[in-house]
């Protein structure tokens, strides 16, 4: 089981580096490897697990799923800056019966989410969508999308392409300007400017 699961993680990241030009052309074998990967991995089975799922050709996405005994709905966070960070009221959520879900970057940006529009393509909506599909299917609650900072343009890009896929948004220092710590946001959309109506 250890030798499928570093086999997996390998192939995850041969398959991002490629993805970002850094690494050779994937072969047949990783391809291959990579058809082999379950489209829905779960780890653990406790209050805090990792789930993986595969969203588009040869991308994987992850988060963490932190469950109350009974929820109620389910908050899927985007964090700020590359994607990275923790949200500090997570626990103070579940105590009161949200399930937390943070969502980290896809494998094919294991540098997270720059500053180069990456929150703002329609591929960053398909991944959503596939978490969000999930958490449904698993467990029939309402799922709310929270954001902080750079987040907030994930959740906006995704409220708006899809406002039939969620029961609602939570901004959290929305993303206002084209300026974050003295640089540039090129190719993002801010989410004064989308249609949130």
């Amino acid at each position: 089981m250890r030798n499928a699961s570093a086999l997996v993680l390998i192939t995850v990241l041969l398959l991002a580096l490629t993805a970002c030009g850094t690494a050779p052309e994937m072969t047949a074998g990783d391809r291959a490897a990579y058809l082999e990967i379950p489209a829905v991995q779960v780890m653990g089975s406790g209050p805090i697990r990792g789930v993986r799922l595969k969203t588009r050709p040869f991308v994987v996405q992850r988060f963490t799923l932190t469950l109350p005994e009974r929820p109620k709905v389910v908050a899927l966070f985007y964090g700020g800056a590359e994607g990275h960070g923790a949200f500090s009221g997570e626990e103070a959520l579940v105590a009161r019966g949200i399930a937390f879900a943070t969502v980290y970057p896809p494998s094919d940006r294991p540098e997270g989410f720059t500053f180069e529009g990456a929150r703002s393509q329609t591929d960053h909506v398909t991944d959503a969508m596939a978490v969000i599909r999930y958490l449904k299917k698993e467990f029939g609650l309402p799922v709310w999308l929270i954001g902080i900072s750079m987040g907030t343009v994930s959740i906006a890009n995704i409220a708006t392409s899809r406002p039939d896929a969620i029961d609602g948004v939570v901004f959290l220092s929305a993303l206002t300007t084209e300026r974050v710590w003295g640089r540039s946001i090129r190719g993002e959309t801010l989410v004064t400017d989308m249609s949130l109506g």
